[in-house]
């Protein structure tokens, strides 16, 4: 097959004369921005946790290195902590929640 390299749209599909075209026929609809979701796993317990601790404290009660906790803050909320950084509740709500337990406030 021998291609015209001085017409426009020679690379694009029989038909299509530009890119609008070949979106038009791939399937009529346009597809939003796909929101990545997280499996969670069923919850397995309940924490009783202080309404501020560090991040080292956090990774002790759920029995996981601190820079594992460090990473999933970084993928939740964009921190970037260190082990020694004050975290409030409701980022350790959102933390303990991937490890399959919910947490509760102490008073």
């Amino acid at each position: 097959m021998k291609r015209d390299f001085s017409k426009r749209g020679y690379l694009l599909p029989k038909g299509c004369k530009d890119l609008v075209d070949v979106l038009k026929q791939k399937g009529g609809q346009s597809e939003g921005p796909s929101i990545r979701t997280l499996d969670l796993p069923p919850i397995i317990g309940e924490l009783s946790l202080p309404p501020v601790m560090a991040v080292r404290e956090l990774a002790r009660c759920l029995n996981r290195r601190p820079s594992r906790i460090i990473a999933d803050l970084r993928m939740l909320f964009g921190d970037t902590l260190s082990a020694r950084h004050t975290i409030q509740f409701y980022q350790i709500q959102q933390v303990v929640r991937l490890y399959g337990f919910s947490a509760k406030l102490t008073s």
